[in-house]
């Protein structure tokens, strides 16, 4: 093909125009790149300090825990406690890997500040600040901006002894403040509440039936006068609630439950969390779940199980425990023309006891209660047949387990 003179200028026009076109194409896709990268590094700091554990007797020291990606230098952060004039500032040298801890001791020198001059002074932690039984521990950044906060009423301990415990993020960097060990400068590890939450109703349409349970699975008396609750919203919420009457002592396996309209006014939503409190602000446990439970959420076995999505409410009482037992199996047309059979199943590592469980199909009056003694071995399977259960299975039909009037099982 020949290209003229004017063919070739208008072929060069209209390459000239698709280089620009990519050139402004490729600086959109750079600048995209670099709005994600930014949003990247939001997302994921370079730095962020956080409090991490607090020990206020019978020795004051502060720990701090950088959660960002890259070492961070401290000076000029600052931290005070409830009172503005008593401040001490980390110093040039003062620095805090990624993920790490720093601590600071009493003797830790840094720069203390003096009120009457306005003026900030070489001197130690202890010479600035004191720490007391009822006080707070907050950090500022360089320029004036509180960063984190912990507050307290009391000093922290365990079994009446404030030299084993301290106050701390558990887990470390990001969970709420508990009672814990004293872990300086570690990873920290906290004392497993003797009071934990053990049932709780969240109904998603009647608001007026929520209600949180707590139970001691201790072995000794629990004072929970002043012990409050919160959702997932502690700030919205902060009016809403009424802390426990002031004598109220839970005995070991004793319950006690926080109900809607008494302890407080607010319901609790389809993906929330229930946070219970002792009267210092310190949090006793919490439970965070997804989803309302078909019935209610529970720990099985009570005080020390997982939680469970369990059919049965037992506010104020032991969570009942089912038989274990499961439907394997169903045969309702053999194709060699044989009986309808259920084939049961024990899915733990032990024998179990299935006397007086109730087998039915999806008619009432169709019912068979299998005979005393019978026992499923460790993994092991029992077959019944129409013969035994007295009725078969039909095209739509289902079969039904019940351990008194409670269904454990169902297949249909």
């Amino acid at each position: 093909m020949t290209i003229t003179t004017s063919s070739k200028i208008h072929f060069h026009i209209v390459v000239m125009q698709w280089e620009h076109i990519r050139e402004f194409q490729m600086e959109q896709e750079n600048l995209s790149t670099r709005q994600l990268q930014i949003v990247e590094e939001e997302e994921k700091p370079e730095y962020k300090l956080v409090l991490n554990e607090v020990n206020s007797s019978p020795d004051d020291w502060v720990e701090v825990m950088n959660l960002g990606t890259g070492t961070m230098d401290l000076s000029g952060y600052e931290i005070r406690d409830n009172s503005d004039d008593h401040r001490w500032q980390f110093v040039e040298g003062h620095t805090v890997e990624a993920g790490g801890l720093f601590v600071v001791e009493a003797t830790t020198v840094g720069k203390v500040y003096n009120d009457e001059t306005d003026s900030y002074v070489e001197g130690t932690f202890e010479s600035a600040i004191g720490i007391g039984s009822g006080d707070s521990i907050r950090i500022y950044d360089r320029y004036g901006n509180i960063v984190d906060e912990c507050s307290w009423t009391e000093h922290a301990s365990y079994d009446g002894d404030p030299a084993h415990a301290s106050i701390g993020r558990y887990p470390d960097g990001t969970g709420s403040f508990v009672i814990m060990k004293e872990t300086k400068g570690q990873a920290n590890d906290w004392y497993k509440p003797q009071v934990v939450i053990n049932e709780v109703e969240s109904d998603c349409e009647d608001i007026v039936t929520d209600w949180v349970e707590i139970y001691n699975a201790g072995s000794s008396d629990v004072d929970i006068s002043g012990w409050y609750l919160y959702d997932n919203d502690p700030v919205g919420h902060a009016a809403d609630i009424t802390p426990v009457t002031e004598g109220i002592v839970l005995a070991p396996g004793e319950f006690y439950t926080f109900e809607i309209n008494k302890d407080f006014t607010f319901g609790f939503g389809k993906n929330d969390k229930v946070t219970i409190f002792n009267k210092d602000g310190v949090v006793v446990d919490e439970f965070e779940y997804t989803g309302h439970a078909a019935g209610v959420y529970a720990r099985i076995p009570d005080g020390t199980g997982d939680f469970v999505d369990f059919a049965t409410s037992t506010k104020g009482k032991l969570n009942i425990v089912t038989n274990p037992v499961v439907i394997n199996e169903v045969q309702s047309k053999d194709p060699n023309g044989g009986a309808d059979w259920i084939e049961l199943a024990n899915p733990t590592n032990a024998d179990i006891d299935i006397s007086g469980i109730v087998i039915k199909d999806n008619d009432d009056t169709h019912v068979y209660t299998i005979p005393e003694s019978t026992i499923i071995p460790a993994n092991g399977f029992l077959v019944i047949d129409e013969n035994t259960l007295g009725f078969g299975f039909g095209k739509g039909d289902s079969v039904r387990l019940y351990e008194g009037d409670m269904l454990i099982g169902s297949d249909s």
